[in-house]
């Protein structure tokens, strides 16, 4: 069963750089606060995963822009993390597909335990 989400803000908008040190934006919070609320539902009562795991993502986009999948990835594993894997140093990511939905810009993923 996959998992929805909005698309998460691309590597890009995660972090924000300053004299004073680095630090997640607004929007990566506010993202990975509700994403994470939704995965919890969707994950249940299991324990988070600590083994090697595969990560399939779907990317609907909501242009024709240019862009590359691998810039979800980090907000993406590090609202998972602690819910569907104890360590984002677990996931091993696979974008398996992208296409444009202008009404439903989102990300679907699957998780499979790596033998």
């Amino acid at each position: 069963m996959r998992l929805a989400l909005s698309l998460p803000p691309s590597v890009n908008h995660y972090l924000r750089h300053t004299r004073n040190g680095t630090y997640k934006t607004q929007d990566a919070k506010s993202w990975q606060a509700s994403s994470g609320y939704l995965a919890r539902r969707w994950w249940g009562q299991r324990e988070p995963l600590a083994q090697k795991l595969v990560l399939r993502c779907w990317v609907y986009w909501p242009d024709n822009r240019r862009r590359d999948c691998d810039n979800l990835t980090k907000c993406l594993a590090d609202a998972l993390t602690g819910i569907v894997w104890a360590d984002d140093c677990y996931v091993l990511p696979q974008y398996m597909d992208y296409q444009v939905d202008k009404k439903n810009p989102r990300i679907e993923v699957e998780v499979e335990v790596k033998e």
